[in-house]
C-alpha cells in the first residue's frame, strides 16, 4: 500500500510544476510588409508568438514578469537600423487549452543595398525563419496615387555660377503629422555655406496632399572653379498619424554646379561678381574751405550686393607733405536683402592740414563683374583737387631789414660846419637846426610806437607758434599711434564679442592686423582666411559664430568667453615677442654703431 505521505509530496511537487512552465512550448513567426524596397524607404517586420499557459495564478505572475522580453535583434542590426519598436499581447482559453500570442512590430531602415538577410529571430527556445529582402538604391519614383509621408526637395537659383559668386541653396521638408526629427545642413570643402534667414514654416499641396512644409535656405560662395557638388541631405524623425507614432527618414537629391573661373579681360585686381555695387563718398567738412591747421575727415563706403563683407577690398588714400594722415578702422557689415546677403565696407581718413598748397587726389576705381548681364563695370570717384590755404591766424615772421636814414647825421654834420657860415645865414640855420630837431623828435616817435607794434606782434606771434607746437607733440609718433590704436581696437573688439555685435568679426580682424604691425608691417587681413595659420583658435570661434550669424538654429563651437579669454592670450604672448624684437634690435644698432669705421684715418 502507498504511503499517503509519499503521494502528496508526488503531488505538490507536479502542481508546482504546471504553474511554472508556463512558456514550456513557444512557436515564432516573422513577416514584413514587403520584399522590395527603396534604399530611403522603411520596412516593417512583424514576429508572432504562440505561447501555452495556465490560469493559475503562478502562471499569470510569470507571464507578467516576462512580458518585457523580445527576440535577440543583434545580428539584426548588423544590416538594419531599428527605427521603432512596438508590443502587444493577448491571452485566450479555448476548448481548455491555454494561449498567449504576442506580437513584436519592428520599423526598421536599411544599412546598405542590395540584397539583404533578416537573420533568424530566437525566442527562448524558439527561432523564426530567416527573410531576404531586396533594397534598391535611391529613393522611390514620385507616384501620386501612393503619396510619401514625408519627402525632401532642394533647388538652386542658379546651376552655373562663377568662383566667389552667390548662390541661393534651398531645402524644404514635406511632412504630415511630425512630431520631430533631426535635418542635415549642406556642407562642402570647396565652398563657403552660410545660413541664409531664419527657418521658414507654411502649407503646401503635393500629390493632391496637403503638406506642412519646412524651408531653410543657404548662401553658397564657391572658392573653386570645376564642378561643385553639394551631397544629399537626411532627415530622421517622428511623426504622429492616426494616433500611431512612426519613425521615418528619408535623402533629398544631391546637387552639381558648373563654377566657371573669374572672367576673361577683367581688369580689377580684386575680383567681385556681384548683382550690384556702388561707391560713395562723404566729407565732414568743406574740403574746399581747408586752411593750415585745419582737420576734416573724409568717408568712402563700398556697398555690395551678392557679396559678404569680408570680400570686398579695402580703399586707401595717398600720403601728402602738405597733410597728416590718419586711417581709422574700417566698418564692414554684412546684413540680409531679400536677394542674399548685402556686404558694406566704410574707411575713414581723418586729414590734418600742415601746410599750404595745392594736392591732387587721383580717382578711385573699383571695376566689379555684374553677374546679371555677365559684363564688367566700374565704381568711380572722381579725381579732386585740395587747395590748403595760409590760416590768417598763424602770421608769418618778416624777417627783411628795415631801412634806416640818415637825416640826424646829415643834419649834425651841417650844425658842426656852423663856424663857416655866413652870420647873415645864421637865422636860417637856427631855423634849420630847430626844424631838423623837430624832425627827430617825430621820427623817434613814431620809430617806438613801432618797435611797441613790433613788440605785441612778437608776443602774438610766440603765443600762437607755442599753441601750434602743443598741437604738432599732442599729435603721436607713428609708434604711439600703432600702440594707441591697437590697445582702443582690442578694447572694441572684447565689447564687440560681449555685445554679441554683428560686426564683432570684422572688428578682431582689424585688430588682429593692427597688432601684428610691429612684427610684420607688410601683414593684410581681409578674411577670416587670413588669420587661419596666424591664430588657429580664435579663426575656429569667430568660423563658428559667423556660421550663425544669419540663423538663430545654426549651431558652432562658439563661446564668447572662451573667445575673450584667447583674444587676451594672443595679445599677451605678441606683446612679449614684440618687447624681445625692440630689444634685440636696438642690441643690433648698438654693435652696428661700434663697428663704424672712423671719418679720418
Amino acid at each position: 500500500m502507498v504511503n499517503i505521505k509519499t503521494l502528496k509530496l508526488y503531488l505538490i511537487a507536479f502542481l508546482s510544476f504546471v504553474s511554472l512552465s508556463t512558456f514550456a512550448e513557444t512557436q515564432l513567426n516573422a513577416m514584413v510588409d514587403r520584399n522590395k524596397v527603396y534604399e530611403m524607404d522603411t520596412l516593417n517586420l512583424t514576429i508572432q508568438g504562440q505561447i501555452d499557459m495556465d490560469f493559475s495564478f503562478g502562471g499569470l505572475m510569470n507571464f507578467s514578469l516576462g512580458q518585457d522580453e523580445s527576440p535577440e535583434t543583434t545580428d539584426l542590426e548588423k544590416d538594419f537600423e531599428i527605427l521603432d519598436k512596438q508590443q502587444s499581447y493577448n491571452m485566450q482559453s479555448i476548448n481548455g487549452e491555454s494561449k498567449a500570442q504576442v506580437v513584436w512590430r519592428y520599423t526598421l531602415a536599411s544599412k546598405n543595398v542590395g540584397i539583404l538577410e533578416i537573420p533568424p529571430m530566437k525566442y527562448k527556445d524558439a527561432e523564426t525563419a530567416p527573410i531576404t529582402v531586396t533594397v534598391i538604391e535611391g529613393k522611390a519614383p514620385k507616384n501620386s496615387s501612393e503619396p510619401p509621408a514625408i519627402f525632401l526637395e532642394v533647388e538652386t537659383d542658379k546651376t552655373e555660377a562663377y568662383v566667389q559668386e552667390q548662390i541661393i541653396y534651398t531645402l524644404r521638408l514635406y511632412t504630415q503629422g511630425l512630431v520631430n526629427g533631426e535635418l542635415s545642413d549642406p556642407s562642402s570643402t570647396e565652398a563657403i555655406i552660410e545660413p541664409f534667414g531664419e527657418q521658414k514654416k507654411y502649407y503646401r499641396m503635393a500629390y493632391n496632399q496637403r503638406y506642412e512644409v519646412v524651408e531653410r535656405q543657404y548662401l553658397i560662395f564657391p572658392q573653386k572653379s570645376g564642378k561643385l557638388t553639394i551631397d544629399k541631405q537626411t532627415f530622421q524623425g517622428v511623426s504622429l498619424k492616426h494616433g500611431r507614432r512612426t519613425r521615418m527618414k528619408d535623402m533629398s537629391d544631391s546637387v552639381e554646379m558648373s563654377i566657371k573661373p573669374p572672367a576673361n579681360g577683367f581688369t580689377g585686381k580684386n575680383w567681385l561678381p556681384a548683382t550690384s555695387l556702388f561707391l560713395n563718398e562723404e566729407w565732414q567738412g568743406d574740403p574746399d574751405a581747408l586752411q593750415v591747421g585745419d582737420s576734416i575727415t573724409r568717408k568712402v563706403e563700398l556697398s555690395a550686393l551678392g557679396l559678404l563683407g569680408s570680400g570686398l577690398p579695402p580703399i586707401t588714400m595717398p600720403e601728402s607733405p602738405l597733410y597728416k594722415l590718419y586711417t581709422d578702422k574700417p566698418q564692414t557689415e554684412s546684413i540680409l536683402h531679400e536677394s542674399g546677403a548685402q556686404a558694406k565696407r566704410t574707411d575713414s581718413f581723418a586729414v590734418v592740414a600742415i601746410k599750404n598748397g595745392d594736392i591732387q587726389l587721383n580717382e578711385i576705381r573699383i571695376p566689379w563683374w555684374d553677374t546679371v548681364n555677365d559684363v564688367e563695370r566700374v565704381a568711380i570717384i572722381p579725381a579732386k583737387k585740395l587747395s590748403i590755404a595760409v590760416n590768417p591766424d598763424l602770421p608769418l615772421i618778416n624777417t627783411k631789414p628795415k631801412q634806416v636814414t640818415k637825416d640826424s647825421k646829415q643834419a649834425t654834420e651841417k650844425i658842426d660846419q656852423t663856424d663857416s657860415i655866413d652870420p647873415n645865414d645864421a637865422l636860417i640855420l637856427d631855423n634849420t637846426a630847430s626844424n631838423i630837431s623837430n624832425n627827430n623828435h617825430l621820427w623817434q616817435t613814431i620809430s617806438g610806437i613801432l618797435l611797441l607794434l613790433w613788440l605785441v606782434t612778437c608776443v602774438y606771434f610766440a603765443k600762437k607758434v607755442r599753441e601750434l607746437r602743443d598741437k604738432l607733440h599732442a599729435i603721436p609718433t607713428p609708434k604711439q599711434q600703432t600702440q594707441i590704436e591697437e590697445k582702443t581696437l582690442f578694447n572694441k573688439a572684447v565689447s564687440s564679442v560681449k555685445a554679441d555685435d554683428k560686426s564683432m568679426v570684422q572688428i578682431v580682424l582689424t585688430w588682429l592686423e593692427v597688432n601684428q604691425k610691429a612684427l610684420t608691417p607688410s601683414l593684410k587681413i581681409a578674411s577670416l582666411q587670413d588669420i587661419k595659420q596666424l591664430a588657429p583658435t580664435i579663426y575656429e570661434r569667430l568660423k563658428a559664430y559667423e556660421q550663425g550669424l544669419y540663423s538663430p538654429s545654426a549651431s558652432g563651437d562658439y563661446d564668447k568667453t572662451k573667445l575673450i579669454d584667447e583674444l587676451k592670450a594672443f595679445r599677451q604672448h605678441h606683446n612679449l615677442e614684440a618687447k624681445k624684437t625692440s630689444k634685440q634690435n636696438k642690441t643690433n644698432s648698438k654693435l652696428k654703431a661700434k663697428t663704424l669705421e672712423p671719418f679720418y684715418q
